[in-house]
């Protein structure tokens, strides 16, 4: 069984359209999507045998391949739509419209939005997940110091998270950097930053999803 399987996913990538990159090697255009190999397999594997159910929850970020290549380089992939899992724009626009569409099934949260007010956003949170905060807890300041805990000073500065590792090969403090909300234009030459904004532009327009590059 396992042999027919393998048999089918080799054909199967083999007609699909691929492209080569520095440090992923092959990424295969599967359902509108790059994909590394090994990520075709568990989705044809997840959509023959799973079925979501509506007690499902899941949980989405955008991915990190733990790959060291240049700036410049990555740059240049990640505008062109180019990286293992999907466009960018696309992936946060899916998203987005089904939480509009589904406000009971998908919450959409920004870490803009997180970093601005954490204390709306963890109320947000909280009803979605159908355990809503009291009156009492409110008054009580429960939100406050919860949002005081989860506050990316307080995480960082864990000892786990300044010394320990998650990863293979990554230390955790290396996933901690500043948390400045626009403090990525910074990372960026001009012409990057103009680069970037058109195209945030272009494939944001009309969606109603606007993101806060500036504190």
């Amino acid at each position: 069984m396992e042999d027919i399987q393998k048999n089918e996913e080799d054909e199967l990538l083999s007609s699909l359209p691929k492209i080569w990159t520095a440090g992923l090697g092959y990424l295969y255009n599967y359902q509108g999507f790059w994909c590394p190999s090994l990520g075709i397999h568990g989705s044809v594997s997840c959509q023959k045998h799973f079925k979501a159910q509506n007690t499902d929850t899941i949980i989405s970020t955008f991915p990190k391949s733990g790959q060291t290549l240049p700036l410049e380089e990555c740059f240049d992939k990640f505008c062109e739509g180019v990286s293992a899992f999907g466009p960018f724009f696309d992936h946060v626009l899916g998203y987005w419209r089904q939480s509009l569409e589904r406000p009971d099934k998908v919450l959409f949260l920004t870490y803009e939005d997180l970093k601005e007010d954490s204390s709306t956003q963890m109320k947000r949170l909280a009803e979605f997940l159908g355990c809503p905060f009291s009156l009492e807890e409110e008054r009580d300041g429960v939100i406050e110091d919860i949002s005081k805990l989860c506050s990316f000073n307080i995480l960082k500065n864990m000892e786990h998270n300044k010394t320990g590792q998650s990863i293979e090969r990554l230390e955790n403090k290396i996933l901690f950097r500043r948390g400045e909300v626009g403090d990525w234009i910074n990372l960026l030459t001009p012409g990057m930053v103009e680069r970037l904004n058109n195209i945030m532009e272009e494939k944001l327009a009309g969606s109603g999803l606007v993101f806060k590059i500036r504190p």
